[in-house]
């Protein structure tokens, strides 16, 4: 399980972290978070929601500037960087390994890959 985690990013693992088998982690994330501080190629989907604050990314070499509430979604093979976050950064972050996206089989999930892959960090609408 702590394996999995380094992988997706996380020198140290957040205490509340909820890892389900080998496949899929669910944590907090705040502004002490370490995941990412150096270039990182994803070999596991992350997608990470911000609830609150501020920070700066960088995906494939594109920076991006991520206040909450917006989801950004990673993909397998995308290169990211942390390269800063607000004292008042706050979210979750849920990764997904390969395996678990090959296991449930989204429908037509092959698709939506490259939009997906292209366009990686989207707002959150307050809208229901």
């Amino acid at each position: 399980m702590k394996k999995f985690l380094e992988t997706i990013g996380f020198d140290k693992i957040p205490e509340d972290t909820v890892i389900i088998g080998k496949d899929l982690a669910l944590a907090k994330i705040d502004q002490a978070s370490q995941a990412f501080a150096e270039p990182t190629k994803l070999a596991h989907a992350i997608i990470v929601i911000c609830t609150a604050g501020h920070s700066r990314i960088r995906i494939n070499l594109k920076e991006y500037e991520i206040e909450g509430p917006m989801v950004v979604t990673l993909m397998p093979g995308q290169i990211v960087e942390s390269l800063n976050h607000s004292i008042n950064f706050h979210g979750y972050t849920i990764a997904l390994s390969r395996r678990f996206i090959d296991i449930i089989n989204l429908p037509g999930w092959q698709a939506h890959y490259m939009t997906v892959y292209n366009n990686p960090v989207n707002e959150i609408s307050h809208e229901t």
